[in-house]
């Protein structure tokens, strides 16, 4: 492999390593973005082990080395795979040939865990060791870096101690932050050492659990003194570290911040908290209010010096970042002072910040508890739905619980009454359209089981509703499929991501926004695409991917349904075009036989001249199995009726014990084996309305069957009346082989011949206790069994004396399974 080559590979393993990282770190190992995480890393993995015999992650002086090969720190995961190495101080992980996804899937999954877990084991070396990896190892080989010649060269194994040969010890690594309580520890410590923080985990436990993050911080507190030195630190923090990445990529995480003021306002006037914490409550909240609106402020600042830094984007980032009366009123002084530092003409921003209170004002509560964001996502969706205007914030907010409730509801109830996955997507489209942008096209992509290509199933608002002109353009929709994460692009002309131009360009395409649709091993996207710029708000992200996650269930369910439609029809055309063979081989067979035993017949007879003894004997054997073959025809005919439902039920009274009588007659003559039968049967005269040639087959097909399967013994023949239930049991039992329990469930199956041994040393189909089955439950009951290895089996006929006649239909076994 070249050199060339082999860096691409690795910076592949690599990236998929640290986005495995980053799922397990989000969501439990079952999550479906977390198993397709693992699943797309072990192909790149096992790609590149059926090249080189392992690979080995080796980390020296805050670089990675792969397989001996410096990596680029720049490169996708690099850095992230390297921080967490670092934390976990694992000096070099190696892959062997033969890992799997389990394996893979169980170190991360550690690699993940809470410091408090691991430290509970032992640490994370510890843990590692308990797991007894097959096929990953954890090295200690040091690494030199040889900065002169820009090589690597291995120093040899070191042992299981920590001192190396002569090494000197690494550099104590900063401590790394993942969670909320593990800030609030540090804040209330008041350290100021380099901390590495998990910028996603963090905003993440912010958004959605602010009340949580403002109860830990009043538990943490030790006195006012402590409370106070928690709050500071965490404004400070959340304002000079976890805001900054959301800054430099133009989102506004202040509104995170205000929610946690407020929830920790809330929280700290709650009478069961101390006094004098009650009584510091507002200058303590205004701390975080304060961090908040810095951080806006410097969104702002940002904006308009990348924006070009006239008045008209000043006016226009005002419009985005500071719609609300309240904010502009608290911001609006240090923003003149920041923007007259930047050489901002006074009379510009005046006419700026002029324009701004022109536009409508958001009439919202100050004890509302919702965001600017979300108020505007609200008002947009009133508008789009014809709501009433004018509602109080409150009310606006609870109605628009209520009508996204219902919408989903419906989004639920319209996919499940479709039981085809296209009809489904349909379905999803048309009741999504009032949350997506006006005239925004939008479709619903998944990809095949078997081919693991895109298909799209619907599409709308583009190439007249045919999703077969979305089949080629899915660059996009592989990207979310592969991040298990919303995708959002504001502008498609030029970006990298599209490598669909020419479908971007064809249909004046501008923005995009792709929501994974994730449902156990299924995957899809639900798209979205406008033809003028439009920037997906977070609270539009978050509702699309609210209602993607619904609809993902829901659309898998379509799926596996519509899988067992096709299932069962292709079963039961297959049992038609055998149903059809074998009717139309039997009928062709019994012409020519009904031919060869007329002429038989003729011949015992001696109407074409006498007979020898030997032509006597081999005549008599022609007729024995010329009469065995009609009757094996018959049987197939039986089977095939009974199939095609064309078997019809004739009821007659008759008396049951010429039934019986006429029943031992036919086995007067010698069995050929030691085999006695015996007639358990009952002397009393009961009529019975039923079908007495149905049951007189059944009857024979058991007799016949237990003769068969019994070399030598008895077989017993009993019969009981029942007048309190008014029903008739017949038990035929033998003393043959019998079956092993395993066998039961297909003893009646169609051409099933079960015994003990295995083999198929008996003759005939399979066909009699088939058709005992379909009779007895066509005359009104059923066929039991019991039975032994090497004790023998008893079946026993339970009917009633008089049978109900039901119309008769087409058995489907498979038709069960089909909602």
């Amino acid at each position: 492999m070249e050199v060339h080559e082999k860096d691409i590979q690795y910076a592949e393993v690599v990236k998929h390593l640290a986005l495995v990282l980053d799922r397990y770190r989000l969501y439990p190992e079952k999550h479906p973005a977390a198993q397709l995480a693992v699943r797309n890393a072990m192909t790149v993995l096992d790609s590149l082990l059926q090249a080189e015999t392992n690979l080995t992650l080796g980390f020296v002086e805050g670089r990675m080395v792969v397989n001996d090969q410096f990596m680029d720190s720049k490169k996708a995961g690099v850095g992230e795979v390297l921080r967490e190495c670092q934390r976990l101080q694992i000096e070099s992980l190696t892959f062997e040939r033969g890992v799997g996804e389990a394996e893979l899937s169980s170190l991360f999954k550690l690699m993940a865990a809470a410091p408090k877990t691991l430290e509970s084991v032992g640490g994370f070396r510890s843990a590692f060791e308990q797991a007894s990896f097959e096929h990953i190892r954890l090295g200690t080989t040091l690494f030199k870096l040889v900065r002169e010649e820009e090589e690597v060269v291995r120093k040899g194994e070191v042992g299981p101690g920590e001192k190396g040969t002569g090494e000197e010890a690494p550099a104590e690594r900063a401590p790394r932050i993942e969670r909320m309580e593990d800030v609030i520890e540090h804040c209330s410590k008041g350290s100021e050492g380099d901390i590495e923080i998990d910028v996603e985990r963090l905003s993440f436990e912010l958004e959605k659990k602010p009340d949580a993050v403002a109860q830990q911080m009043l538990v943490r507190a030790e006195g006012l003194e402590g409370l106070k030195r928690i709050v500071s630190g965490m404004a400070g923090f959340l304002e000079r570290r976890l805001a900054q990445p959301f800054i430099r990529e133009g989102k506004d995480f202040s509104a995170p911040v205000a929610r946690l003021a407020r929830e920790f306002r809330k929280a700290v006037l709650n009478p069961a908290v101390p006094a004098e914490f009650r009584a510091s409550a507002e200058g303590l909240a205004q701390s975080l209010e304060q961090s908040a609106d810095a951080i806006k402020l410097e969104l702002v600042v940002k904006a308009f010096q990348e924006s070009g830094g006239d008045g008209k984007a000043l006016a226009r980032i005002g419009a985005r970042f500071l719609r609300g009366k309240e904010a502009r009123e608290k911001l609006g002084d240090r923003l003149r002072v920041r923007l007259v530092n930047l050489g901002v003409p006074e009379d510009e921003i005046d006419q700026a910040l002029a324009k701004l209170e022109e536009r409508k004002d958001p009439k919202r509560s100050r004890q509302l508890e919702i965001s600017p964001e979300e108020l505007e996502e609200l008002r947009r969706l009133r508008d789009r739905l014809g709501q009433e205007p004018a509602l109080p914030a409150e009310k606006e907010a609870v109605q628009f619980d209520q009508e996204k409730k219902r919408v989903l509801d419906e989004i639920n109830a319209a996919m499940r009454a479709s039981s085809e996955p296209r009809a489904a997507a349909a379905a999803l489209l048309s009741k999504i359209a009032p949350f997506s942008p006006p005239g925004a096209a939008s479709a619903v992509r998944v990809i095949h089981r078997e081919t693991k290509a895109f298909e799209a199933l619907a599409c709308r608002n583009l190439n007249g509703g045919k999703p077969n002109g979305w089949q080629s353009a899915h660059s996009l929709a592989r990207v979310v499929v592969e991040t298990g994460t919303p995708l959002a692009i504001p502008n498609l002309q030029g970006d990298p991501r599209a490598e669909d131009q020419e479908f971007v360009r064809k249909y004046r395409l501008m923005s995009y926004l792709g929501v994974p649709l994730l449902a156990k091993m299924d995957v899809g996207v639900l798209e979205f695409f406008t033809k003028e710029e439009h920037g997906f708000s977070d609270e539009e992200i978050r509702l699309l991917a609210t209602v993607a996650e619904q609809a993902a269930t829901a659309l898998h369910d379509s799926q596996i349904q519509e899988g067992m439609t096709k299932l069962a029809d292709e079963l039961a055309k297959s049992n038609r075009v055998k149903e059809e063979f074998l009717s139309v081989i039997s009928h062709e067979l019994r012409t020519p036989l009904s031919a060869i035993m007329g002429y038989a017949g003729m011949i015992r007879e001696r109407t074409l001249g006498e007979l020898n003894p030997r032509q006597e004997e081999a005549l008599e054997k022609l007729m024995t199995q010329s009469s065995e073959l009609l009757r094996t025809i018959n049987t197939i005919l039986e089977a095939t009726s009974i199939e095609a439902g064309g078997v019809e039920v004739d009821c007659r009274e008759f008396s049951f014990k010429s039934l019986l009588e006429e029943l031992k007659s036919l086995y007067d003559a010698p069995l050929g084996k030691e085999l006695t039968l015996v007639w358990d049967t009952p002397g009393e005269l009961l009529t019975m309305k039923t079908d007495r040639v149905k049951l007189k087959h059944i009857l024979q097909n058991l007799i016949n069957n237990a003769i068969e399967f019994t070399d030598k013994g008895q077989v017993t023949i009993s019969a009981r009346c029942f007048p309190q239930t008014k029903k008739v049991e017949f038990k035929v039992a033998d003393t043959g082989k019998g079956m092993p329990s395993e066998c039961l469930p297909m003893v009646f199956d169609l051409f099933r011949q079960v015994d003990s041994s295995g083999a198929r040393p008996h003759g005939g189909l399979g066909l009699g206790l088939y058709i005992a089955k379909k009779y007895s439950e066509m005359l009104g009951g059923d066929v039991d069994v019991e039975t032994e290895p090497g004790k023998g089996s008893t079946f026993t006929v339970t009917v009633p004396f008089e049978t109900v006649v039901q119309p008769s239909s087409r058995l489907d076994p498979f038709r069960q399974f089909i909602p």
